[in-house]
């Protein structure tokens, strides 16, 4: 009977231990919905530019324009995320003194949190302010800074939060950032292998994230490699000296990535309608595009192995059950988005108190 009792009172315990612990299960895996809409809007490398370009005729860009665009895009896409890719707060003049930068980037985060920015990855200009100077930056913004592969050079530990997860429309969005050693020189920071140190976060991200979103700051090419290596569907470009007029750089079935010019003038705007469960991306415009360029192919390289390659490929054909996207870069003229807003009124504050400045001296 002794022996009865000891048993029954083990098998409780082992039950009891056996329901206490979390469900894996219920952490990895959840249902989501058939169909989820999400609107991507993203800039870089701003370098500090407040105002619109120099152009003599309808000159676009503007800081306070930017917020207009903004407001406008989140009242037809509620499910926006608002993203900017690094070299934000700071173009490295020579012509101005540390703290006249410091200022400067001060009042670019609040004019940020007016326009709702969503998340912020730091680029080498922005590591030239100082990397305790940007933590203190972020205690100020709304916005969550990201570093996924920058670190602090004492300590070890990434300079800000390693990665970023949102909830939009009941799909979880991990955004993770790609910064380039080669380009941040920066006291202070030590940057990491963006291929090592995607490996050892990838797995932990996708614990916690539907989609994954990489912010890169890399050449776009090696940006596309990363994708396709880890399995990321949608690459947000920042690559320092690029500037082009196609919303779309590059399309592969399961990745897509995008970018956009520098110094504000234009907006990126990447809207997507997911498919779940995800099975890649499709346009009826990326294959017209790409028909046409399998027909180039056959008339100057019709033997090739690339051209038979790619006409093997699925980007001849929309994607059974892909994503559509729809993308564009947006021109933010005085037109649609030249109405004063509050970010106006802070920026002509900031200039006032410069023209207060060099009164004094």
């Amino acid at each position: 009977m002794k022996k009865l009792v000891a048993l029954l009172f083990v098998g409780i315990a082992v039950l009891v231990v056996l329901l206490s612990k979390p469900s894996h299960k219920s952490v990895t895996s959840r249902a989501l919905p058939n169909t989820a809409e999400l609107a991507i809007v993203h800039s870089s490398n701003r370098m500090g530019t407040l105002e619109p370009c120099g152009c003599q005729v309808n000159p676009y860009g503007g800081i306070d324009r930017e917020a207009n665009a903004v407001a406008q895009l989140r009242k037809v896409r509620p499910n926006l995320l608002f993203v900017d890719g690094g070299n934000l707060l700071n173009g490295g003049e020579a012509t101005l003194e540390q703290n006249e930068k410091e200022d400067r980037a001060k009042v670019m985060v609040e004019m940020l949190n007016i326009s709702g920015l969503n998340l912020f990855t730091p680029g080498p200009l922005d590591y030239d302010l100082g990397a305790l100077h940007l933590r203190r930056l972020q205690k100020s913004a709304h916005f969550p800074f990201i570093s996924t592969n920058v670190r602090m050079a004492s300590g070890g530990e990434t300079v800000f939060k390693p990665y970023s997860i949102f909830e939009i429309g009941g799909v979880r969005y991990g955004v993770v950032s790609a910064s380039d050693p080669a380009a941040i020189s920066a006291v202070g920071v030590t940057v990491d292998s963006p291929d090592k140190t995607l490996a050892k976060w990838i797995p932990t991200v996708k614990k916690h994230a539907d989609i994954i979103i990489l912010v890169s700051q890399l050449p776009n090419l090696a940006s596309r490699d990363l994708a396709v290596k880890y399995g990321i569907p949608i690459v947000i470009g920042a690559e320092k000296s690029f500037g082009t007029d196609h919303a779309v750089l590059y399309q592969h079935g399961q990745h897509i990535l995008v970018d956009t010019q520098i110094q504000g003038f234009l907006l990126g705007l990447l809207d997507i309608d997911f498919r779940f469960p995800f099975n890649g991306f499709t346009s009826d415009e990326e294959v017209e595009r790409n028909r046409k360029s399998l027909a180039y192919l056959k008339k100057t390289q019709a033997n090739s192995a690339h051209t038979h390659q790619f006409e093997e490929s699925r980007l001849l054909s929309p994607i059974a059950g892909g994503s559509s996207y729809y993308s564009e870069l947006i021109k933010l003229d005085e037109e649609r988005f030249g109405a004063p807003n509050e970010v106006s009124a802070l920026k002509e504050r900031y200039y006032q108190s410069l023209r207060k400045t060099a009164v004094a001296e």
